[in-house]
């Protein structure tokens, strides 16, 4: 049986509990986590974005749980990596960080908006059936194109 072993406001807050857990060799899982992008304000009356784990696996679950209030995965991970909160560039070893947009970038996003706009894809005709061919008004497409032609002519 699944119980739940921590609630959350956030989905990507619930992900990295469950990642944990599954790279303990524990079962976990995510449920409600599309709430929060959907209806953000039904999220949290609903109870959150929960992780939910075998009810087996509890006490080994609260172990790790405990482990991450200890900090001992912060510690692994500065072993591996140095001072977490000196952030340097990988390649280069630069403390500049300068968040740029390519060129490429605003291109693509001048076009989406030129196409959203412009397009004519939102234009739709509705063309109906004479009464006495078959079956009174209808959606679609007629099968006479001058019966189309008329309705269009006389207008909605």
């Amino acid at each position: 049986m699944l119980v739940e072993v921590g609630r959350f406001l956030f989905a990507y807050e619930a992900y990295i509990l469950r990642s944990r857990l599954v790279a303990e060799g524990l079962f976990a899982t995510v449920v409600h986590d599309q709430h929060p992008q959907v209806a953000w304000h039904f999220a949290l009356a609903l109870g959150g974005v929960k992780v939910l784990a075998l009810e087996e696996e509890l006490d080994r679950v609260r172990e790790v749980l405990a482990r991450g209030k200890r900090g001992d995965f912060t510690r692994e991970l500065e072993a591996a990596f140095g001072d977490l909160d000196d952030l340097r560039c990988p390649v280069c070893g630069s403390r500049e960080h300068v968040d740029t947009r390519s060129p490429v970038d605003v291109i693509m996003a001048i076009a989406a908006l030129l196409v959203a706009f412009v397009s004519p894809y939102g234009r739709t005709a509705i063309s109906v059936k004479p009464a006495g061919r078959g079956g009174g008004a209808t959606m679609g497409r007629s099968p006479c194109r001058r019966d189309a032609l008329a309705v269009r002519a006389r207008g909605p």
